[in-house]
């Protein structure tokens, strides 16, 4: 399915139907450029398709495009999380364990003045 908004530009489309040639739509395209029609309506001055075939692709461009869309909000998510390299079945991994020493120190501290000394025990 073409989702791609380069893909479901209208001369794509055509071309993909095999409607019109590479070449007609760059002269088309040229003739869009100087005269400020739109593609379709070059297409069907210039008796390369009828307005009919114009209006069909029309429809299908609009479909795909809101196709695009809709997959888009559903998979976008997906995506995102893929990217980020989360899974929605994995859970969450806990923290590792604090691991306290098993030997108490023999170090303790003691307060004289604004100054603090080491003493062992």
């Amino acid at each position: 399915m073409l989702s791609d908004t380069a893909n479901s530009r209208l001369g794509s489309l055509l071309i993909n139907k095999r409607l019109i040639t590479p070449c007609q739509l760059s002269l088309a395209l040229n003739l869009q450029v100087s005269t400020g029609m739109r593609l379709g309506e070059v297409l069907v001055h210039q008796g390369i398709l009828t307005q009919k075939q114009i209006d069909q692709a029309l429809a299908r461009q609009s479909r795909l495009r809101l196709w695009a869309s809709i997959l888009t909000l559903v998979l976008g998510p997906l995506s995102f999380n893929a990217l980020a390299g989360h899974s929605l079945n994995t859970p969450k991994t806990e923290k590792p364990p604090i691991v306290l020493s098993q030997k108490p120190s023999s170090t303790s501290l003691s307060f004289t003045s604004n100054r603090s000394t080491q003493q062992k025990e």
